[in-house]
């Protein structure tokens, strides 16, 4: 089988991380690909010739070499450390059972990884000598947690409960929780209003109630209402109740200082700035500037706000005064504005009537007012828009352009004497 040994070897990348897969796991997953390819091959034959010759020499593909090269090739990743270096240490293992025992041991996984290299163990054992879990192989952990190394030859067997369960095999409930008869002696969470512990479901089966409860006979751990005993809040705060507790909230600002609870309408006192009317409950603000027309300045209008007043500048197409902003608010109109009856003042367009006389000029509009400028193209100078010199372009002749390119007379600047030439 030396062939089969190259093409696995072929397969072992040079320089590959080692895993620190445990071995069972390696194996398993070495049985899971080579099953796989038992899948893969399960139909293929080499039929196409003298399938009489075939059978012959090749023999049964289905227990062939031909078939076993096919699969073992593929059985392991390139870059698999764990799983090539066993395929090529336990080649021989796989050979004995591919000819000899796979009619009467079917399951690679127990014969191979169980019971020929020893890596695994049955299930819901443990360890060297695969002993069994806490609790048995039929109850492992009392099946309340798992057995830490199950089916490994590793492990330390100890029981990992679930969430509730404690002890050696996961059989007694830990604090907070309580064995639940009626649910197959589950562990069942304690109620949250118990301290710790319980003996039974809901608020009556509390052992003791949580700070924020009371227990009664009749009903268990009863939430207490600290907002009814004596409010635990500073002024200018309500209480609110909550389950097993309570929280503080600010008053509303039409509240002097402490309030029943939320909004205007629970206020002892109003604060400044709010009255409550008579036959009323609630705070309401004042409006200042309804009750007094003289608070702002020449030139600002009253604002109200809750609690208070602001005093805002006028529009500037106000003139003396206003009564609220924009120039819908004006009273009367400044220079350049005249009254709209639907939007207050607006701007007059003065250019309509053609203000600029002058020659050259244009008028352009502003608000409450306009400018005579002059057109585009002209300057102002001494209060008359003029034109714009243009640029003059440079026409006067350069040195010599109007000798004739043609002419082979040369010119005096041109002579030039070769001492060389004259020589000869």
């Amino acid at each position: 089988m030396g062939s089969i040994s190259i093409l696995f070897c072929l397969g072992v990348v040079l320089g590959c991380v080692r895993s620190k897969e445990d071995p069972c796991d390696t194996c398993t997953n070495l049985v899971k690909s080579f099953n796989e390819g038992l899948e893969k091959t399960a139909g293929a034959n080499f039929g196409g010739g003298n399938s009489d010759w075939e059978e012959t020499r090749l023999g049964s593909f289905a227990t062939s070499e031909t078939r076993l090269v096919e699969i073992l090739d593929s059985v392991c990743e390139r870059n698999s450390h764990s799983c090539n270096t066993m395929l090529e240490e336990k080649e021989e293992v796989l050979e004995e059972w591919w000819f000899k025992e796979q009619q009467n041991n079917k399951n690679l996984q127990i014969w191979f990884c169980e019971n020929k290299i020893e890596v695994c163990c049955p299930k819901n054992t443990y360890g060297p000598k695969c002993k069994e879990c806490p609790g048995g192989v039929e109850k492992p952990c009392s099946e309340r947690g798992s057995c830490l190394g199950e089916g490994k030859r590793s492990g330390s067997g100890r029981c990992s409960c679930d969430q509730g369960y404690q002890g050696d095999i996961c059989d007694t409930c830990v604090e907070g929780y309580f064995k639940n008869e009626l649910e197959d002696g589950n562990c069942t969470k304690c109620h949250y209003s118990c301290a710790l512990t319980c003996h039974g479901p809901g608020k009556l089966g509390c052992d003791k109630c949580k700070a924020g409860w009371n227990m009664t006979e009749e009903e268990g751990c009863q939430d207490i209402d600290e907002c009814e005993i004596e409010s635990p809040c500073e002024g200018g705060k309500y209480c609110i109740n909550t389950v097993g507790s309570y929280r503080c909230e600010n008053c509303d600002a039409a509240c002097a200082d402490n309030c029943t609870g939320a909004g205007p309408e629970s206020c002892q006192s109003c604060a400044h700035g709010y009255i409550r009317p008579e036959n009323s409950t609630t705070c309401e603000d004042v409006n200042e500037c309804a009750e007094n027309a003289t608070l702002c300045e020449k030139g600002t209008y009253c604002d109200n706000v809750p609690g208070t007043y602001e005093c805002k500048v006028c529009d500037p197409a106000c003139g003396t005064a206003c009564l609220g902003e924009g120039s819908q608010g004006c009273i009367d109109c400044a220079a350049g504005y005249q009254i709209n009856g639907t939007s207050g003042c607006e701007d007059i367009d003065e250019c309509q009537s053609s203000p600029c006389t002058d020659e050259n000029e244009e008028c352009i509009n502003s608000p409450g007012s306009y400018e005579c400028n002059c057109k585009p193209d002209y300057n102002r100078e001494d209060g008359t828009c003029v034109p714009i010199p243009e640029e003059e372009e440079d026409d006067e002749p350069t040195e010599n352009s109007n000798a004739d390119e043609n002419d082979p007379t040369p010119s005096p600047n041109d002579t030039h004497t070769d001492s060389a030439h004259d020589e000869l």
